[in-house]
């Protein structure tokens, strides 16, 4: 039985891999032709990958009309299971292929299928490929999504209702790079972790906020409303903090990531806190990692309540706190991981001063998460697509396999 991990958005695909293979999984990776450049697998490994894989000639939108089914069904001849981001839905779906699992990265399950405005990028989008992606959603085995929030439920309620669904965060790390003598070896090679530290000096307290910035109405309609982050609700919970004169400094860490950023910027400078920021380029997950490492935890998205999401999931990988909108009340049954609850400006004021005055562990928070998303998260995962393949493969005549 012989896998296939389709399309590499947010690196997924290279980090399930290394799982699948450390539980049996015979698996390739088939990158698209149109993978973004800063989720490569360079972009997180400092070790050999151990995994074979191929660039295909297609994965966007207007290869979708360029590419014959033949050539989709070719590429994809080799492998009994598939497992598939983006628009690998209607890609498979043209080539009369079953994809097993969906695996989506957020815009490709909630964003392409539906109607998101008379812009005319989006315009094309909808009347292009709407229905193709919205259809061939409808008929993948499983979709791999965790729970999220009622807005974006009833957003994908009507082509995924009927699909079963695995309940977990998808695993966008190789958590085991990140311990022991490995994580030395990506602390050496790091060219950023210097500066990092140095951002850190001085400082009583050091967060990081590593997410996209897009909270102006300029940038959630070119993004989607489901991209909202609530950036600026950061800025103003750190004004409102220093506006309390506290005995301790705050500084926080953030990125030239997301076209809101300058925006951001500029209410920096109209609240005065500019001098308690330090900027960083967009670079590799990789150095992002080195970089929460060195801080006191991380905060991640305001505007919109999310289960989890790679954030939130990074900051676990490396034993950080993280402070972030999850209403609990929309995951009834939920095992819930340990984490500082907020969801404006104002309970993220309150956050800080809890911290500097020594109301919140911090480290025993993070420690807790990392646990969780070890033995909650990632292990039933992981098992749960072994299975998955399992049954399948019991329902094929004359396989001989004797590895997964």
């Amino acid at each position: 039985m012989k896998v296939a991990l389709i399309g590499n958005m947010n690196n997924n695909a290279n980090n399930l891999a290394h799982y699948l293979l450390d539980a049996g999984v015979d698996c390739d990776v088939l990158f698209y032709a149109n993978e973004a450049a800063h989720f490569t697998p360079e972009a997180d490994n400092v070790l050999p990958k151990r995994y074979a894989s191929k660039t295909l000639s297609w994965g966007g939108y207007k290869d979708y009309f360029t590419t014959s089914a033949s050539q989709i069904r070719a590429d994809l001849a080799d492998y009994d299971f598939l497992i598939g981001a983006r628009l690998a839905p209607a890609y498979c779906a043209k080539a009369g292929r079953h994809l097993d699992i969906f695996m989506p990265t957020g815009g490709d399950l909630h964003t392409v299928p539906v109607w998101n405005g008379w812009g005319v990028r989006d315009l094309i989008k909808y009347l292009g490929f709407a229905r193709i992606q919205r259809r061939a959603i409808s008929k993948v085995g499983t979709l791999y999504w965790d729970v999220t929030n009622d807005e974006l439920e009833a957003t994908i309620a009507p082509y995924t209702a009927g699909l079963p669904r695995m309940v977990y965060g998808i695993p966008a790390l190789y958590h085991p790079e990140y311990e022991g003598v490995t994580l030395e070896l990506r602390r050496a090679q790091s060219k950023w972790l210097e500066r990092f530290q140095a951002a850190r000096q001085g400082a009583d307290i050091f967060l990081f906020s590593h997410v996209k910035h897009v909270w102006t109405p300029k940038g959630i309609a070119h993004y989607g409303r489901f991209h909202e982050k609530g950036n600026d609700q950061i800025i103003r919970a750190l004004a409102g903090y220093y506006q309390s004169n506290p005995s301790k400094s705050l500084r926080l860490a953030l990125f030239e990531y997301g076209d809101d950023h300058p925006s951001t910027r500029a209410l920096a400078r109209e609240l005065n806190v500019d001098e308690h920021i330090i900027w960083f380029p967009q670079m590799p997950r990789r150095e992002i990692m080195m970089g929460i490492g060195e801080s006191d935890g991380v905060i991640g998205e305001i505007a919109r309540s999310w289960f989890s999401y790679g954030t939130i999931l990074e900051a676990m990988v490396m034993g950080k706190p993280v402070l972030h909108h999850r209403n609990d009340a929309l995951y009834e049954g939920q095992d819930f991981y340990p984490m500082i609850h907020v969801h404006d400006a104002q309970s993220l004021c309150i956050a800080f001063r809890d911290i500097a005055e020594g109301k919140i562990d911090l480290r025993q928070i993070g420690d807790k998460a990392h646990d969780w998303l070890v033995k909650s998260s990632v292990t039933p995962a992981i098992q749960d697509i072994v299975n998955r393949i399992d049954t399948k493969r019991a329902r094929l005549p004359d396989q001989s396999e004797t590895s997964h």
